[in-house]
């Protein structure tokens, strides 16, 4: 094929690359030579001058290459290869474990107070009102089928997520939860195995005013009720416990135990308006009758060690204890301060100093808590959470609940109940 070479104006070996195009152009070539034999136009005859044959032929094999692609001679470029596609499959959502939900319901938060979801509410309750697992009747409402109510919060949203994290805030001193946290996607999924396509209705918690009469309360059906519903968290016959303290020692009269039961809960809540502070959770009248209430009232001033002391006035000065004074050390976190007690319910610290950099912090109380060991685990919050906030040569107001506190307050200490750490403390004296 070389003889070729000199009269196309490219090498026919950068045209022809199979057995097939040569046939090809072997084709042409016998065209262009009739071709030009039978044109009047022209004084030659078939056979003469192969110049000119050739010449024809080249150019029309050059015109066929490029028709099938061949680009005149050059060398074809490559098809790039198509990338590859995107996968269908989208990446699948997390999802939550029922059984790690239940794990969740009966734990407490790390930046929460003493309590979970379970100190509050039963999962599903028997006719009479008691849980299925405990026997023990609770403040607030069961959760049985809760995924499929219509509102939640005394019909403040209609989106159980949020409801959730008003719990966390309000009822648990906890961090609120984002939509896409395990901890909710494993709660949720524990609330839809505890459900079923029963109809269900949205359910209310009415707060109403303490009671102020017990002439009907029976101090023996009293005692029966406690061990059925306090005791969920004050422990069988108000010994406590770690969520709540003993109340054999508090003296507490029955006017005390009534306005707890009704109004105890966070100032700030944005549903239950009027709660005068405290982590207990107040019992509605769903939850509670004003008769049983009157029994459990009596019961409880029943088992004060001198039921006489309930008497005296949070305004009085008259406990043996008032004028004491702690001076905090610093252990964690700056803390420092000064402590007095003013009244029979009021302690105020003066030159207080804490960075506010730890989670879940309060004032807690304790009755001897070893001047070595400086030991708060079985003590008793006496405050709001102090974290987050930064106090610099500040005065804080610690408010007791009755005066009889202060017959189990001999330390008083910063402590972070999220990890048991004292940051600072200090022994009336």
């Amino acid at each position: 094929m070389s003889h070729f070479h000199n009269n196309c104006s490219r090498p026919l070996f950068a045209l022809v690359s199979s057995a097939k195009l040569l046939n090809i152009f072997e084709f042409y070539l016998h065209t262009a030579t009739n071709v030009v034999g039978r044109h009047r136009g022209f004084m030659f005859f078939t056979g003469q001058n192969n110049k000119l044959k050739t010449s024809l032929a080249c150019t029309l094999l050059a015109l066929g290459l490029q028709g099938c692609g061949g680009g005149g001679g050059s060398t074809p470029t490559p098809t790039p290869s198509p990338a590859p596609a995107p996968s269908s499959t989208p990446t699948p959502a997390p999802t939550g474990v029922p059984a790690s939900g239940a794990t969740v319901f009966t734990s407490l938060q790390s930046s929460g107070n003493q309590f979970s979801c379970s100190n509050c509410h039963a999962v599903s309750e028997d006719t009479d009102g008691f849980s299925t697992v405990d026997n023990l009747h609770r403040p607030a409402h069961p959760l049985f089928n809760v995924i499929n109510r219509d509102s939640y919060q005394n019909g403040n949203s209609n989106v159980l997520f949020d409801a959730v994290n008003i719990c966390l805030q309000d009822w648990m001193s906890a961090d609120s939860w984002a939509e896409s946290s395990q901890q909710w996607l494993d709660l949720e999924a524990y609330f839809q195995q505890e459900s079923n396509t029963d109809a269900v209705s949205d359910i209310t918690a009415t707060q109403i005013a303490p009671i102020s009469d017990f002439s009907n309360g029976d101090i023996v059906t009293g005692q029966t009720l406690f061990n059925q519903t306090c005791a969920t968290c004050h422990a069988e016959n108000a010994l406590g416990s770690t969520i709540a303290g003993d109340l054999t020692v508090l003296n507490l009269g029955p006017e005390r135990v009534a306005e707890k039961v009704r109004t105890s809960g966070s100032t700030t809540s944005s549903i239950f308006p009027g709660l005068t502070g405290g982590n207990m959770p107040f019992w509605s009248q769903e939850r509670l009758s004003d008769e049983n209430l009157a029994h459990i009232a009596v019961y409880v001033d029943s088992i004060s060690q001198d039921p006489t002391a309930g008497n005296s006035q949070c305004s009085d000065t008259d406990h043996a204890k008032v004028g004491q004074v702690a001076n905090l050390s610093t252990i964690a976190h700056g803390v420092s301060g000064r402590a007095e007690i003013i009244n029979n319910c009021t302690i105020e610290v003066t030159s207080f100093n804490f960075d506010g950099n730890a989670p879940n912090v309060v004032f807690y109380g304790a009755a001897n808590p070893g001047a070595t060991t400086h030991d708060y685990s079985n003590g008793y919050s006496l405050s709001d959470r102090l974290d987050g906030t930064e106090f610099v040569n500040a005065t804080y107001t610690i408010t007791l609940d009755d005066p009889s506190m202060l017959d189990i307050l001999d330390g008083l200490s910063v402590w972070c109940v999220a990890f048991g750490a004292n940051f600072g403390d200090g022994f009336f004296q």
